[in-house]
């Protein structure tokens, strides 16, 4: 549970739904593998379906969104709030002003 936790801590907004249709696509190649084991046929391929669809899905939602998938899961993680960023120009690394999202 806490490697979930950890998974998604970062993710929010618009980016929310992408994560979740990867994770579905997860649970369908969790469920193949477990077919495999089984060694039953029918879940391997309803496995298969599920996991492929939830990729392609995730992926389309990306291209739409005009972001990479790591971008999406990846994003904003341990980057802190982006109003307490400070503006830097130059490189003498002088504090010219914070940013303010509107």
């Amino acid at each position: 549970a806490l490697y979930g936790f950890t998974s998604v801590m970062a993710i929010g907004g618009g980016d929310m739904p992408v994560s979740i249709s990867f994770l579905n696509s997860l649970s369908g190649f969790s469920t193949s593998a477990a077919g495999f084991m089984l060694s039953n046929k029918a879940l391997v391929v309803a496995g298969a379906f599920v996991g492929c669809s939830g990729l392609i899905l995730t992926l389309v939602m990306c291209m739409a969104m005009n972001r990479s998938i790591t971008n999406v899961l990846m994003g904003d993680f341990g980057e802190g709030s982006k109003s307490q960023q400070v503006v830097k120009t130059g490189d003498n690394n002088d504090e010219q002003g914070t940013v303010q999202e509107v």
